[in-house]
């Protein structure tokens, strides 16, 4: 199956009913949003030696701002797709991200994936609103 291909999938499979459903409507910025992804980014980092296969992040909120990064250091989905022997295809599902965080209203910009082999994820979320204040340009090294 091609890249091409693989990525067309996924961009459906992002846009379909059920994610629509789960995502479209509900803000990246919410109060409940923000504070689940402190908890969770809190609970990696304590718990990753008990649940090695999992991921390991990082969050911080841009004070007064709808805007916030996270920033990946271990994932999931490349430790799954390691074990399974397909590692090839990791970098082609990070690009989910873009339509998960769309659907909330949002813009990401990343110019790092762990999936493509850097260091780090490095995700910058901001509101549409935000994006234009600052004249944001999707960096041509996004991945």
């Amino acid at each position: 199956m091609s890249d091409a291909l693989i990525e067309g999938l996924i961009r459906e499979v992002s846009y379909c009913r059920a994610m629509r459903m789960a995502k479209e409507g509900k803000s990246a910025f919410s109060e409940k949003e923000i504070r689940s992804r402190m908890i969770q980014s809190q609970w990696t980092r304590d718990h990753i030696k008990e649940y090695p296969e999992n991921w390991y992040y990082y969050f911080e909120k841009v004070e007064g701002k709808d805007e916030y990064y996270i920033t990946h250091k271990e994932c999931a989905v490349c430790k799954l797709a390691k074990r399974e022997g397909c590692e090839e295809v990791t970098h082609l599902l990070c690009k989910m991200d873009y339509y998960a965080f769309e659907l909330q209203g949002a813009v990401l910009d990343r110019t790092k994936t762990l999936g493509a082999g850097d260091d780090e994820c490095n995700f910058h979320v901001m509101s549409k609103e935000r994006a234009k204040e600052i004249g944001f340009v999707q960096s041509p090294n996004a991945k």
